[in-house]
């Protein structure tokens, strides 16, 4: 463990080359342009999505110094693919470790759906919102919905954002606004919810919606987000077009109408948790990925 790397380029050049491998993830993105002269292989494990022309460019200063580029969602891997599809890049999805729920009992008999994020446009609560204010009154009456999160820091759009969402749910008392949760406190909301709903535009790897699938809740996802290309819908998940305000309202009335139905499709839901998202198995594909950097061969 080292509290912080020298500044030389020569320096740097002879701490990095005492290694066998050099693993930078997203948040070290100042390292990525200085890899074109290390003799030690580099590998990246990247979670973003990169879709617009200045993140192309960015990405073409160095994306080719990688010896594999690891991928933490099929989105992020598709759009690096874009930008050259000769590059060597692997799918490695995030593992969470098992959690337990606590015992907590319904106050109410009603549908309970959760919608845990960060209130920005993004992640799109707007869309939920409306689709919300169409449900015919005695759907509503049936329902309770948490929306969890706050706005960004400092975000000024984030801020405006959930003032818009805030002003648009102002007439539906079955919604209830929650600020940002530590991770006990939302697994009491869990524990009392059938549906978790993400309503994400572009979302890599969400874990709310990881959880939903590992405590066997039905989750409700938009299609763009990356655990949309792992589930088959109204089999382990349900989707909807984040941009389709009555899809996601008539979905949230299937739902209500007919409990019964969805109940398999949420137990379902937790072999997409089991085969991708477990410690085992991303321990399993880390190993598998790595191997051939780490366990060198003897001469």
């Amino acid at each position: 463990l080292v509290d912080f790397l020298p500044k030389q380029k020569g320096e740097f050049q002879k701490f990095c080359n005492q290694f066998k491998l050099i693993f930078v993830s997203s948040v070290a993105n100042e390292f990525l342009y200085y890899i074109n002269f290390l003799s030690t292989p580099v590998v990246w494990y990247s979670h973003e999505i990169f879709k617009k022309k200045l993140d192309i460019e960015q990405l073409s200063f160095f994306i080719h110094d990688f010896k594999k580029i690891l991928c933490g969602s099929p989105l992020t891997k598709k759009s690096i693919d874009l930008v050259d599809n000769k590059l060597n890049t692997e799918l490695l999805i995030y593992g969470i470790k098992e959690e337990t729920l606590p015992l907590i009992a319904k106050k109410e008999d009603k549908i309970t759906f959760l919608c845990p994020a960060s209130v920005e446009d993004r992640k799109n609560q707007k869309t939920l919102v409306e689709a919300l204010n169409g449900l015919p009154s005695e759907i509503k009456d049936k329902i309770k919905v948490y929306m969890i999160g706050s706005a960004l820091i400092n975000n000024i759009d984030s801020k405006k954002y959930y003032d818009e969402v805030l002003e648009l749910a102002k007439n539906i008392k079955e919604v209830e606004f929650l600020p940002n949760l530590s991770l006990d406190e939302l697994f009491k909301y869990y524990a009392t919810a059938d549906c978790i709903i993400c309503p994400s535009k572009q979302d890599p790897m969400p874990v709310v919606v990881t959880y939903a699938f590992m405590f066997k809740k039905l989750a409700l996802i938009s299609n763009t987000i990356g655990q949309a290309l792992l589930v088959e819908d109204n089999k382990n998940a349900v989707l909807f077009n984040p941009n389709n305000v009555n899809q996601l309202k008539e979905k949230i009335i299937d739902i209500v109408q007919n409990k019964e139905k969805y109940s398999s499709i949420a137990q379902n839901g937790r072999k997409i948790y089991d085969d991708y998202f477990s410690l085992e198995t991303f321990e399993k594909n880390l190993k598998n990925n790595l191997d051939e950097y780490i366990l060198w061969k003897k001469h």
